[in-house]
């Protein structure tokens, strides 16, 4: 949470269970809130990112600086404060909050457990705050997952940069040490990119097992995890095509 006001210097990635019951609700901040480099956050994914089966969550976050005013005192009434392109910030960052490991296993059962013996709570104090590592930088709101090749060991991040004025792709190695091993701006002319989504407009049967959709980006019906995809269809506030 804490996109732009009034939360932008106080964000952070909540899970919240049973949400609206006012007698079992009950939430947790999986970031530090009282970290010195405060981020507002937009989206957030389960993923397993190490090949483990721990489902971690892989988010876009940014921050704002703070920008003073271009109108002087005499017009401040009548005029919006500008935000001049010097003034946005350049620093989106795609992150992955790695799901702390078990200590051990229960030989009979398989239950895994803390290191005194108790059942495993990766959402309990002692795990609190969740291991951060930026992946990349640049992705500051949407993005959408996919396979575009299931037979390596990569996924492919598509990104609309909201503050950046770009929409982009990182190829991320799946692993122990999940890292971006490729990375390339598909369009840099589109201008503040917000919503991103992946949609299938060829009917073709070509290449069927190519380009499978991981999450759409969308948070309505769309495109299912396993299905292809052959577009990745963004919406932008302002543009220069000609």
């Amino acid at each position: 949470d804490g996109f732009l006001v009034p939360g932008k210097d106080r964000g952070g990635i909540y899970v919240v269970k049973n949400p609206g019951n006012e007698n079992s609700e009950w939430s947790i901040c999986l970031t530090n809130p009282f970290g010195k480099n405060q981020w507002f956050y937009h989206r957030a994914v389960w993923m397993d990112l190490t090949g483990d089966g721990r489902q971690s969550i892989l988010t876009a976050r940014a921050k704002l600086r703070k920008v003073s005013s271009t109108a002087s005192a005499h017009h401040q009434q009548n005029h919006q404060n500008e935000i001049t392109d010097s003034s946005r910030p350049k620093n989106g960052q795609l992150v992955w909050l790695e799901m702390p490991k078990p200590h051990h296993f229960d030989e009979g059962t398989g239950t895994p457990l803390e290191e005194d013996g108790t059942a495993f709570d990766p959402f309990s104090a002692r795990h609190l705050p969740w291991k951060e590592r930026v992946l990349a930088t640049g992705p500051d709101v949407m993005f959408a997952i996919a396979d575009m090749d299931p037979s390596d060991d990569t996924i492919e991040i598509m990104a609309s940069h909201f503050f950046d004025r770009k929409v982009t792709l990182h190829s991320i190695q799946r692993g122990p040490a999940p890292r971006v091993t490729f990375s390339r701006i598909i369009d840099d002319r589109c201008g503040a990119a917000f919503g991103g989504i992946l949609a299938d407009l060829d009917p073709s049967p070509e290449h069927d097992d190519m380009n499978v959709v991981i999450d759409s980006g969308s948070t309505v019906g769309s495109l299912t995890p396993g299905d292809r995809f052959s577009h990745f269809l963004v919406t932008s506030h302002e543009c220069d095509y000609d």
